[in-house]
């Protein structure tokens, strides 16, 4: 796909408009260069760079030993470059990618036109990562729909895709999809120059997608080895230190903690359980629990994180009373008043205190943990951080033996009939349920820790 850039065909354009008016001019015998500087100041005092430059290049173009146009063009360039930098930046930030990546390669261009006339110009290295970045999320992005046209054999397509990205990475400019050990040869260059810039994660990303429509090779599957050993990450776990007795709570956690670590990255990451430890790392020096000293041990046996947790709170309640409570609660009943005068006898309605039983059952477990991960390469606490959580199952039951239908929760005010409350009733009916055993709850509550501490570090354990 041609990228499109308007703006910078129409600046190429005036430079072919000037260069060809300079030829005439010369040929004619009559220098322009006093013309040209003096159209190149008056640009600039205008704040018009780009023009001034031009002028200023176009000059050097006829001498290029003239100190004042090497000065000024080395001024209105400059500023011109860090425009269009700031076009460059401007571009990715709006997500317009394809732009973004012409822009930068318009940009390294124009450095190297003024640099053709032996003028230097300051090239801003800090955008450079940012263009990698973008080039790889580019390249990345096509290569998932190459792989999406193949599975439709939409060969033509895929080959278009191709010749999209080859226009920014040579190692693209001679591969096809006609001939894909070539094409696999340019992904596996590509991604050798991600690993020489430090980029082996994105460097098997694109790999492990590329083997996904391209068969394999020997060379490709040997580097991948390599970057996976390259990349790979050991991890010790400590045991858990238990502040608190918590029963077979703690060597129950560190078995399925291991387990929910070693989903992480399977292939990049080597988690080293607490029974492996003394392999690598002296009783000794473990009971100093200095990060420092810990650290340097860890490193010089190749371990490059370790994770120390402990158990400093732990308890577990059984609520399960064989009485229940009385609670205070009014019936209604109809009492007749006698006639006054000749009158009729009248009805009304009144309260009397009564108590209904309530009875609550309740399994409860709680826990504090603490946590710290470490790197051992700079010897400093990456996180660290205590997590509290409960769990808990309970059964409320109510019984009441007189009638039900009359009895009221609260005493009426000012003599006005109070409103049913049907969820106040509704309790009276509920079927007891069995409660979820103790050591059911231990094993929820186990779970919601490891979510929570690897939700915490997971992001200081993967790598992208």
């Amino acid at each position: 796909m041609e990228f499109k850039c308007q703006k910078e065909c129409n600046s190429l354009f005036k430079l072919k408009q000037l260069v060809v008016l300079l030829f005439i001019v010369f040929c004619f015998g009559c220098s322009p260069i006093p013309h040209y500087i003096k159209k190149g100041d008056t640009a600039f005092k205008q704040m018009d760079f780009d023009a001034a430059a031009t002028y200023y290049y176009n000059i050097l173009l006829i001498d290029s030993s003239n100190s004042i146009a090497k000065d000024a063009l080395s001024k209105t360039a400059n500023l011109v470059l860090a425009n269009k930098f700031s076009r460059f930046g401007n571009l990715v930030a709006q997500n317009r990618t394809e732009e973004a990546l012409q822009q930068y390669q318009f940009n390294q261009k124009y450095f190297e036109k003024v640099k053709a006339v032996q003028v230097n110009l300051y090239w801003p290295s800090m955008y450079d990562g940012l263009y990698e970045e973008v080039k790889f999320e580019f390249i990345k992005k096509k290569t998932d729909e190459i792989s999406n046209s193949l599975s439709q054999n939409k060969y033509d397509q895929a080959e278009a895709l191709i010749e999209q990205f080859a226009s920014i990475e040579p190692v693209f400019r001679n591969a096809t999809i006609l001939r894909q050990e070539l094409l696999l040869n340019a992904y596996l260059n590509y991604a050798k120059k991600l690993d020489q810039n430090k980029k082996s994660f994105k460097a098997l990303e694109l790999l492990k997608t590329v083997q996904s429509f391209l068969k394999s090779n020997q060379t490709t599957d040997q580097f991948l080895v390599e970057l996976i050993l390259k990349i790979r990450k050991k991890l010790v776990l400590f045991p858990i230190e238990e502040q608190v007795n918590s029963g077979n709570f703690a060597g129950i956690f560190e078995l399925n903690f291991v387990k929910a670590l070693n989903q992480i990255q399977p292939d990049l990451m080597q988690v080293i359980a607490g029974a492996q430890l003394k392999n690598y790392l002296p009783d000794s020096i473990k009971k100093t629990n200095e990060p420092n000293t810990i650290s340097k041990t860890l490193k010089l046996a190749g371990v490059h994180l370790y994770l120390q947790l402990a158990i400093n709170e732990f308890k577990s309640s059984i609520l399960n009373p064989k009485n229940a409570d009385s609670i205070m609660g009014y019936e209604a009943f109809v009492q007749k008043l006698p006639a006054k005068d000749d009158g009729f006898p009248v009805s009304v309605y009144r309260f009397k205190p009564v108590k209904y039983g309530y009875l609550k059952k309740c399994n409860k477990i709680q826990s504090r943990m603490k946590y710290r991960l470490v790197d051992c390469e700079s010897q400093l606490t990456i996180t660290e951080n205590s997590i509290e959580l409960s769990v808990a199952d309970s059964v409320e039951s109510f019984f009441y033996s007189g009638d039900l239908k009359s009895l009221y929760k609260e005493k009426p005010v000012a003599n006005q009939m109070p409103e049913r409350n049907q969820a106040f009733y509704d309790q009276f009916n509920l079927v007891q349920t069995e409660l979820t055993p103790v050591a059911e709850l231990s094993n929820q509550l186990q779970q919601q820790l490891i979510e929570k501490c690897i939700e915490d570090i997971q992001i200081y354990l993967k790598q992208d």
